[in-house]
């Protein structure tokens, strides 16, 4: 089993939604970067980085975070959070993560996922289904999809 930390980032710093509200937000540290460190120090291999900005705007916001993490730890990176185009995912691999995480165009545009996984390599994609009351959530857990 494969315990994999997740740092949640939003207006550059490291938080945690109540049940994906944004209207209720706890600020755990004003340094993503050093929480990235701490999670590798305490022995994390992989570690997850949603970017909740990029998932609510729909393009990725925290870019320079992510790639000052990629480049401060030796912990494979993978990254959620607005990576809703081709062009998107390539730019996200580009920054030096292993694996990019796909929620909102798996619903709304599978042909997309399928054409990442080819540019990119499929063991580089995973797609993330978030759901509440029985129902798949998109644009960062704004909206309520029909699936």
């Amino acid at each position: 089993m494969e315990v994999i930390p997740a740092i949640d980032i939003r207006n550059g710093k490291c938080v945690r939604l109540y049940q994906g509200d944004y209207d209720q937000e706890t600020i755990y540290s004003s340094s993503p970067e050093d929480v990235a460190l701490r999670w590798e120090q305490m022995g994390a291999s992989r570690i997850h980085i949603a970017d909740l900005d990029g998932a609510k705007e729909g393009h990725p916001i925290n870019t320079s975070i992510v790639k000052n993490i990629v480049s401060s730890t030796t912990s494979d990176i993978q990254l959620g959070g607005g990576i809703r185009t081709l062009e998107i995912a390539s730019e996200a691999v580009a920054l030096g993560v292993s694996r990019i995480v796909i929620g909102t165009s798996a619903v709304e545009n599978p042909t997309m996922v399928k054409n990442v996984c080819e540019s990119v390599g499929s063991d580089t994609v995973i797609v993330s289904v978030d759901a509440k009351e029985g129902y798949v959530l998109v644009q960062g857990w704004t909206r309520k999809s029909n699936i």
